[in-house]
C-alpha cells in the first residue's frame, strides 16, 4: 500500500463513505477519490482522498455501485494532505 502522492486533478473518481455507528452506518457523505483495482491480494481496492481523521476500519466505500470495506486507513506521507485507504469487497 504504498503510493506515491497523487498530482493535482488526479482524484477523479466520484465515491460515498459510511461511518460506522454502533450497529449501523450514518449517511453517507460524497467525495473526489483515486480508486484502483487490486489483484493477488486479499485487498480488492486502493482508495486515496483528501486527508480525513474520521475514517476507520470497518467504515464502508461505496464505488459504482459496490461495497467497499476498510481495512485500513492511513496518512499517505505524513503530511495529513492525503488519506489511502485498503478495501476488500464487502459481501
Amino acid at each position: 500500500m504504498n503510493q506515491s502522492t497523487p498530482s493535482l486533478g488526479t482524484l477523479t473518481d466520484r465515491i460515498q463513505v459510511k461511518l460506522r455507528l454502533g450497529d449501523g452506518y450514518e449517511n453517507p457523505q460524497a467525495m473526489w477519490a483515486r480508486v484502483r483495482a487490486l489483484s493477488g491480494t486479499d485487498l480488492t481496492h486502493s482508495v486515496v482522498i483528501r486527508f480525513r481523521s474520521d475514517v476507520q476500519a470497518g467504515d464502508l466505500v461505496i464505488y459504482r455501485g459496490r461495497k467497499l470495506e476498510v481495512i485500513e486507513a492511513k496518512d499517505l506521507n505524513g503530511r495529513r494532505a492525503y488519506l489511502q485507504i485498503a478495501a476488500r469487497e464487502a459481501e
